[in-house]
């Protein structure tokens, strides 16, 4: 719920604080315009949705939360200016990512998905880069044989010293205010049709 409630609202999942369920309850919405709509007219209806079918209620108010936070190396960033405007691209690799005329925006909302914590852009770096970050070579051997059921890569361990060589960017762990949207109210069994 709080991914869907954050979409609704153009935020970012983590800055959605609702009740304990709505973090683990999924539920299938379908849902279709009545003619061509874009995207941002389609989060205003999913607004409505979640307001006439879930009863949800909800404030915004600034907290301060232990977030990841991305600033440029003392070396500087090692990230590509794109050379050509036109849709962006974000692909994704067994433990590896390219963006190609993408936004470090993109970059964000990926690791923060994955590591399923807050990571905010504070480099102050605007406009589209191509980038590829792969962690393979920073992987221990017992995590690659083990085929992924080993223990959780840690962020601030090896993607932070992978994002700093390949990336030029620097990850560091801080509190930090952060815009959240909190729910007040919820249902969990939503209104039929």
């Amino acid at each position: 719920m709080n991914t869907c409630i954050g979409w609704a609202y153009n935020i970012q999942a983590y800055q959605v604080s609702g009740p304990n369920w709505s973090n683990d309850v999924a539920f299938d919405i379908f849902a279709k315009p009545a003619a061509p709509a874009t995207e941002a007219e389609l989060r205003k209806m999913l607004q409505t949705l979640l307001a006439d079918r879930f009863k949800l209620t909800f404030h915004r108010e600034t907290r301060e939360i232990p977030a990841l936070i991305l600033v440029v190396s003392g070396k500087g960033h090692k990230l590509k200016p794109a050379d050509k405007p036109g849709d962006p691209s974000f692909k994704t690799g067994k433990m590896s990512l390219t963006g190609e005329g993408a936004t470090l925006g993109e970059l964000t909302q990926f690791l923060s998905r994955e590591l399923r914590e807050a990571v905010i852009d504070q480099t102050g770096l605007t406009g589209l880069f191509n980038y590829t970050l792969d962690i393979n070579a920073y992987v221990p051997e017992e995590i690659k044989k083990s085929g992924g059921d080993g223990p959780p890569l840690e962020a601030n361990g090896i993607i932070a010293q992978a994002m700093q060589e390949q990336l030029g960017l620097k990850v560091e762990a801080k509190k930090t205010p952060v815009s959240m949207l909190i729910v007040e109210h919820l249902e969990k069994s939503p209104t039929e049709n």
